[in-house]
């Protein structure tokens, strides 16, 4: 029997057991297409000074650009350009042009919208790619993506590397993880049809392995349609490299970073398509990993494995189904048992769904903060990420209507969910289920409740 055979990941046709970019291609699209990189002379908010200067440490100067034509020549110009370019490896009859250098929404739409068109309208574009950041997603470039989606196969790529802030202010990306969280959550609420890829990167300075795969789980949370895993790689005239040189930088060794993968690969949901699984640079100025060079090799150990380990993509991604529920009796009884749960249970990133009664104007502006409203017959949710500026509200908020319910806060209902744990907080926070429970979840809650009786509160727990 061959590898193939024996593969128990659903979304494959070869020895593959994650989801490959080109079988996506195959099955969306029906045909292999190629990825024209383009660099229309955009810069990035952490380069000129909006939110930092100087750009990411590891990014040269054409902005992950440098596989792209001039900035000098036309979309249409370097679209032909990469098209002659490709041929010789690509059927280029179908083709998706891929604005990949800088921060491709970061300029006003009227240019935008020049571009992307100009894209459109060449022989054989099926689709566009558009590499950009979570907080570069200003509202009309938002409505204009969304009309895009419409009409091609649009993909928009943000730009995440790390989810732990001290990590990102290392690597001067110029925003934390809740403000991702927002950019992303705008995104997908604007529409489904947009496909949102993630960057994210293995190897940043000072990152174990703990906080890079707390990343993966954080993405896992927010559940993009694409991945794209890169190895951090060092280049000649960055700030990188002048750490590397010094000493104070060390790469991740090949075999450390294959096992890394593997383990992401795990604990992903099976339905994420993997669009990179690693990445390297310009062969004249890449400084270090050499063994990045070599592609294809890495990409064949990750495949061996996890055949080895019996193991695919979203192996591990599986959670407890063990529940908690709880009912408040004591109508006298303080939030501060629910503020406990709250900062235990709800954490920026998690997906976040507010729900309010329509006669509730006030509560429903103030949830339009964390996500877009929509009309559900007598109610109206709100669905985003959870920021710390809404975890601090629910924290230091006390309600003072307590006319039919003693208000633990001021929403009917609030759900979030991260990893297949779920918090429902209901009917203002007088019921609460939790979905998906550990022994160490349900020990932290009999602590917390340690003190009521069962006059005060009634509680089942599935152990």
């Amino acid at each position: 029997m061959t590898q193939a055979s024996r593969n128990p990941y659903p979304n494959s046709d070869s020895n593959k057991r994650y989801y490959t970019y080109d079988y996506y291609l195959r099955h969306t699209i029906g045909a292999k297409c190629a990825k024209l990189p383009l660099d229309i002379g955009l810069s990035c908010p952490n380069i000129d000074g909006k939110c930092a200067r100087g750009g990411c440490i590891y990014c040269s100067g054409r902005g992950s650009g440098d596989f792209a034509p001039e900035a000098t020549l036309s979309v249409s110009e370097q679209i032909q350009k990469q098209k002659e370019n490709y041929a010789h490896k690509w059927d280029v009859k179908n083709c998706i042009a891929y604005f990949q250098a800088h921060t491709n929404t970061y300029a006003p739409l009227s240019f935008l919208k020049e571009k992307f068109e100009e894209a459109l309208s060449q022989e054989g574009i099926i689709g566009l790619n558009i590499a950009t950041r979570a907080d570069c997603l200003e509202d009309d470039v938002v409505e204009y993506l969304t009309s895009l989606a419409e009409r091609t196969t649009l993909t928009v790529e943000l730009g995440l590397q790390t989810s732990n802030d001290e990590s990102a202010a290392r690597i001067n990306r110029g925003h934390d993880f809740a403000t991702f969280c927002r950019g992303f959550a705008k995104l997908r609420a604007a529409s489904e049809k947009i496909n949102i890829c993630v960057h994210i990167i293995l190897g940043l300075p000072e990152e174990d392995d703990e906080t890079m795969m707390q990343t993966v789980r954080d993405v896992a949370v927010l559940h993009p349609n694409q991945l794209k895993i890169h190895l951090l790689h060092v280049l000649k005239n960055t700030r990188l490299a002048k750490l590397y040189e010094s000493g104070e930088y060390t790469p991740l060794e090949r075999e450390h970073y294959i096992r890394l993968v593997a383990d992401a690969l795990e604990i992903l949901p099976p339905d994420i398509v993997i669009a990179r699984l690693t990445g390297d640079g310009m062969a004249d100025d890449l400084l270090a990993p050499l063994w990045s060079r070599k592609k294809t090799t890495v990409i064949n150990d990750i495949d061996k494995l996890l055949f080895a380990r019996d193991s695919w993509q979203g192996k591990k991604f599986g959670y407890s189904t063990r529940e908690i529920s709880l009912q408040m009796i004591d109508r006298r009884i303080s939030s501060n048992w629910w503020k406990k749960l709250v900062k235990y249970f709800v954490r920026v990133g998690d997906s976040l769904e507010i729900r309010c009664w329509k006669e509730e104007p006030a509560e429903i502006q103030q949830a339009s903060l964390y996500g877009n409203p929509i009309d559900d017959n007598y109610e109206v949710s709100i669905k985003g990420v959870v920021s710390e500026q809404f975890i601090s509200e629910l924290l230091s908020d006390n309600p003072t209507d307590k006319s039919i319910y003693n208000k633990m806060t001021k929403y009917f209902t609030i759900n979030a969910e991260r990893e297949g744990i779920k918090f429902c907080s209901a009917h203002y926070g007088t019921e609460i289920y939790l979905i998906g429970v550990s022994d160490d979840d349900i020990a932290f809650f009999e602590d917390v409740m340690r003190e009521y009786t069962e006059e005060d509160f009634s509680i089942a727990i599935d152990k």
